[in-house]
């Protein structure tokens, strides 16, 4: 009796240790895809997940109302700002360029992808990751290569910029809102100036539309760093337009989202 009972003891004990571990690795369970893929919805709002090197990234993709797998469609993708980021799958399609897809449900003629940067790391380091999703989400939707449109805001704008570098002249069009161009050469440890960066930027956008926007009183972005991109950009042969609003501070972005104007013209830029 007491060799059966130190057994079973034995048995409970091996079963604890494996357990353990798996409990643990339960706390992280937002770095393990729950659901990875949800089927399209006409008209609607459809929540993913896409697993890359072992980081679960949360994305939402908007379908149009009249959406067909056998037809190409432009593909909007918005990132959003530092405040968005995380794993709910729900922030980054509350701001900005959301809530405007959203009031069009009816009407919107694009894919938009709204991929949501998780909390963990450099926020600036997830960059090679969103490209992937973003690669992912146009083969699954049937993307048209020669319609696909880059924005972000704030923190957002800065990985658009990064995005598009992953992806040298892969983008119709690329419109960062209030937000630096950030680029941290590897070897040396210290950013580019405005100027340079913007020069720097310019090898990679070509045949890439190019509209930023700022506010005039932005205290996170100063207006002359922007400026000295634009006038980089634009002596580099790259198709750029600037609207600076002077009464603007940081959040312009959804006088930007709101304005008809600026969808007619992304929407009119092809590769």
């Amino acid at each position: 009796m007491k060799r059966r009972l130190a057994a079973i003891a034995l048995v409970a004990a091996a079963l604890l240790v494996v357990a353990l571990p798996l409990a643990r690795r339960s706390s992280h369970a937002h770095r393990a895809p729950a659901a990875a893929y949800a089927p399209a919805v006409p008209g609607r709002f459809v929540k993913r997940t896409f697993a890359d090197h072992g980081i679960a990234y949360q994305y939402q993709v908007f379908f149009p109302r009249d959406y067909d797998a056998a037809r190409r469609w432009p593909v909007v993708v918005a990132l959003h700002g530092s405040a968005e980021k995380g794993d709910d799958n729900e922030r980054q399609t509350q701001t900005g360029a959301g809530p405007v897809v959203l009031s069009q449900a009816d009407s919107f003629p694009a894919v938009a992808v709204f991929p949501q940067v998780p909390s963990e790391g450099q926020g600036i380091g997830h960059a090679p990751a969103i490209a992937r999703l973003i690669d992912a989400v146009v083969r699954d939707v049937n993307g048209d290569t020669t319609r696909l449109y880059l924005t972000g805001l704030s923190f957002g704008g800065v990985v658009a910029y990064l995005v598009a570098r992953e992806h040298p002249g892969r983008f119709a069009a690329l419109v960062p809102v209030s937000a630096p161009l950030v680029i941290q050469p590897g070897d040396r440890g210290t950013r580019l100036s405005p100027a340079a960066a913007g020069t720097d930027e310019a090898r990679v956008l070509g045949g890439t539309s190019v509209w930023i926007f700022q506010g005039a009183h932005d205290s996170n972005v100063p207006a002359a760093d922007t400026r000295a991109v634009v006038q980089s950009l634009s002596r580099a042969g790259i198709p750029v337009h600037y609207t600076e609003y002077a009464d603007g501070s940081h959040e312009i972005w959804d006088r930007v989202y709101r304005d008809p104007a600026f969808w007619r013209w992304l929407f009119a830029q092809h590769r």
